[in-house]
């Protein structure tokens, strides 16, 4: 099996030219996003975060196995059921409001960012 290296810029350069219909109509707005820019500006574009379909996958598997860790030391609902109920309305209650201050604090720097 060939290593990534060996065969993943090769497999960047996969453009064709369309015959059959307009590029602006084989790439509409809406999906395609505003500005619509047209093939030659896409040509030297190069993404950061370069990924096989295997690294993805095992990287991935590590993200769950990590959640699943995370899940086993927080408990089962069996636990949460033996909580005084002052602690889980505390929970409810921090859960219920300190989202909406986190929201309205991402909304308020993308605001500041434009």
């Amino acid at each position: 099996m060939l290593k990534r290296a060996q065969w993943f810029d090769l497999a960047r350069h996969l453009d064709w030219q369309p015959s059959y219909v307009s590029e602006k109509e084989a790439f509409p707005d809406v999906p395609a996003g505003q500005p619509w820019l047209p093939r030659e500006e896409w040509s030297a574009w190069d993404e950061p975060f370069r990924t096989t379909y295997a690294e993805y996958v095992a990287t991935q598997h590590e993200k769950e196995s990590a959640l699943f860790a995370v899940q086993e030391a927080a408990g089962r609902p069996d636990d949460f059921r033996q909580l005084p109920r002052e602690w889980l309305s505390a929970v409810k209650l921090h859960t219920a409001t300190l989202p909406l201050a986190e929201f309205a604090a991402v909304i308020g720097n993308l605001r500041a960012a434009r």
